[in-house]
């Protein structure tokens, strides 16, 4: 990232691997597995809602409108660069998300250090350590909290796009060129290093840093092969961090199809091996630019249909967290007056920080479906933390038909803690050309067999309808409604979500 908040050098990759889903453990310890069709995996619906996050601009002056954003877009997780004291700027922010309606605790901070040579005097570590303990952690939520909830590792160690990287002791230049594989030696040692540091100052400050998640930093990393196993500190972090971007070159335009070499699914168990062996992963950067004359269709189709199918597949390989890169496009890059640099269109919204594009209608929406009530604001939703079991298991589920399926998944059930259950069903065809044309995807009749009468509601998460050439619409009305054992589904590259509830 560039100390303006605005990245630099984002690259675009595709991913996939043809194997049964990962599991693992996320932060309320709920367990979640392959259930017995493959492709099809179970998680909390409260996870993957609280499961996700986006990137916000590192300054004071978009405090207000990011409280908006993420009011509107339902998710409460940032992630911010520590490029100098953000201190200001996150207690403006915390004060704006507690000045709305939405019920909610407050700021759940992913915070970045800083490893880039611009600035080194400033960003030393030794000053990024007192500002996360003397300025950040007293920061509190209403809970009584501190707004941060992770630290990352230093964003993409290997690369000179920030002006190079240094290591914990501010030694100048340890990218070890720019050579963005995982074979880089220079860059592989530091970025153990930082690791290494980032478990002694946990462990220094183990009191106040309680409950504060450790994630690795990041390498950039896009070819279709394994990573380096010098890259391995599943020691000193609790998670792993990785990058991952849309389309090959802007291609393709879908997390994991057409068949690609380099596929999401692939590129995460490559980052999970090579990182965190045996521990889940966050992605903390994923999205697609629709800048003109490339890039994501500026009708937004494209991108809704993405930013939904990344999210899911990240959580169906067993991923901890997903952030969106970013939440707002550069401010030049309007509705009116899109620019043409890809760099400066990877926001949810558009560059007045007020205009959501379909991606954020749709995030919208998946937020409120996978909440109690249907809506991210019901208060209940605050205080249901505690494990329980599912009403519906998806053992006895059975989907047919799909076509173009993404190796990540091909449904996800997510149980709520009210006894009804969310089943999402995704193909994941051709989305758009790469060169700024969205792509009408062909229609994929799917019967999903639920093994038991159920009364059932069906959603389309981007308010169009269920209808391939959609206008996003934030709306949680059903698309259909019915009682059966099962359901006929047409896709169009579009996840539509089931919701299930037992007959009384």
């Amino acid at each position: 990232m560039r100390s303006d908040g605005w990245a630099v050098g984002r690259r675009t990759f595709a991913a996939g691997f043809a194997s049964a889903l990962a599991s693992g453990r996320d932060a309320s310890s709920a367990t979640y597995v392959p259930t017995r069709q493959v492709g099809i995996a179970l998680k909390p619906a409260r996870d993957v809602r609280n499961g996700w996050g986006v990137n916000i601009p590192n300054d004071a002056a978009t405090a207000t409108r990011v409280a908006e954003a993420l009011d509107f877009l339902g998710t409460r997780w940032v992630r911010l660069q520590l490029d100098g004291d953000r201190t200001a700027a996150c207690a403006l922010l915390q004060a704006a998300l507690v000045r709305q309606a939405v019920p909610s605790d407050g700021l759940k901070l992913q915070l970045v250090l800083n490893g880039y040579l611009q600035g080194a005097r400033r960003n030393s570590w030794a000053a990024q350590q007192r500002w996360i303990l003397e300025g950040v952690l007293p920061i509190r939520r209403p809970d009584g909290r501190s707004i941060l909830a992770a630290i990352e590792g230093p964003n993409e160690l290997n690369s000179g796009n920030g002006g190079g990287s240094r290591g914990p002791d501010d030694t100048i230049d340890k990218t070890g060129g720019q050579l963005a594989t995982s074979d880089n030696k220079v860059a592989n040692r530091n970025f153990v290093d930082w690791a290494r540091q980032l478990k002694a100052f946990r462990d220094a400050n183990a009191q106040a840093l309680r409950g504060v998640e450790i994630l690795s930093p990041t390498v950039l990393y896009y070819y279709p092969m394994n990573w380096s196993s010098a890259l391995d500190v599943s020691r000193y972090v609790d998670y792993g961090s990785f990058h991952y971007y849309a389309g090959l070159q802007g291609g393709g335009g879908v997390p994991s199809w057409p068949a690609n070499p380099d596929n999401f699914a692939r590129m995460y168990g490559f980052a999970q091996a090579g990182i965190c062996p045996g521990k889940a992963m966050v992605q903390s950067e994923g999205g697609a630019a629709s800048h003109a004359g490339g890039g994501y269709a500026a009708d937004g189709r494209s991108g809704a249909r993405y930013q939904l199918m990344q999210l899911l597949d990240h959580h169906a390989v067993g991923g901890h967290r997903y952030m969106v890169y970013d939440l707002f496009n550069h401010p030049r890059s309007t509705r009116s007056h899109v620019t043409r640099e890809s760099e400066e269109n990877y926001g949810l919204y558009f560059g007045d920080m007020a205009d959501p594009k379909p991606a954020a209608i749709a995030l919208h929406n998946l937020s409120n479906l996978l909440s109690l009530g249907n809506r991210f604001a019901d208060r209940r939703n605050l205080s249901d933390t505690s494990p329980f079991s599912p009403a519906y298991s998806g053992d006895d589920l059975r989907i047919s038909g799909l076509q173009s399926a993404g190796s990540a998944g091909q449904a996800l059930v997510l149980p709520k803690s009210d006894g009804t259950t969310i089943i999402a069903v995704w193909n994941e065809p051709t989305i758009d050309t790469g060169s700024g044309i969205s792509v009408r995807p062909p229609a994929n009749p799917v019967s999903v067999e639920f093994g038991a009468v159920y009364d059932y509601n069906v959603y389309d998460p981007t308010g169009g309808g269920g209808l391939p050439d959609f206008t996003a619409r934030a709306t949680t009305t059903p698309i259909t409604s019915g009682t059966g054992a099962g359901v006929q589904l047409t896709l169009f590259g579009i996840p539509l979500l089931i919701e299930l509830k037992a007959r009384r």
